[in-house]
């Protein structure tokens, strides 16, 4: 697993693929494999042909479904499938209905991912109020770097540029 994992981290996709193929047949229940399998199916998105970008997306999709299957509490996963759902163009699958209903059980899960959940959609709905008062709620919850990132990614995104810089400055400096 933590071959797979720096491979994926130093962005050699390819071998991290092979290892967790590997990892999938002698450990076909370990919801951390297969989450680790999604973000590497992911990554290679930006390498495969147009014709095959479709198909590794679904894999992805696809290895998060099956990681918690193997552990029902992995919000990794869920909100890896989540986001799927809110990002993905239709043509993939994407489907804003069905990730309204999936941050629902994020929410029951976690709040902190809820919360970043509600985030994304509500700026993807172009309701920017709720919006941020959603990412802020998230940085409370979590203290860790994603929601910090999320909320300066939202700041980016709407022109408010002295609001990123200021979302990270406070968690740098946290």
């Amino acid at each position: 697993f933590y071959l797979a994992r720096a491979q994926y981290l130093s962005g050699d996709y390819i071998k991290a693929s092979k290892v967790l193929e590997r990892l999938h047949q002698n450990y076909s229940a370990d919801g951390e494999t297969h989450y680790l399998s999604g973000l590497v199916n992911l990554a290679l998105v930006n390498e495969v042909n147009i014709f095959k970008k479709v198909g590794m997306a679904k894999k992805a999709l696809k290895s998060w479904e099956d990681s918690v299957a193997a552990d029902p509490k992995n919000i990794d996963s869920r909100y890896a499938i989540f986001a799927y759902y809110a990002t993905a163009p239709k043509i993939a699958g994407g489907n804003v209905e069905l990730a309204r209903e999936l941050m629902t059980q994020v929410n029951k899960f976690d709040a902190g991912y809820g919360a970043m959940a509600a985030g994304q959609l509500f700026s993807k709905e172009g309701d920017y109020v709720r919006a941020e008062t959603a990412f802020q709620k998230a940085t409370v919850l979590m203290n860790r770097a994603g929601p910090h990132f999320s909320l300066a990614q939202f700041y980016m995104q709407t022109e408010q540029y002295n609001k990123a810089i200021s979302s990270v400055e406070k968690f740098l400096y946290l």
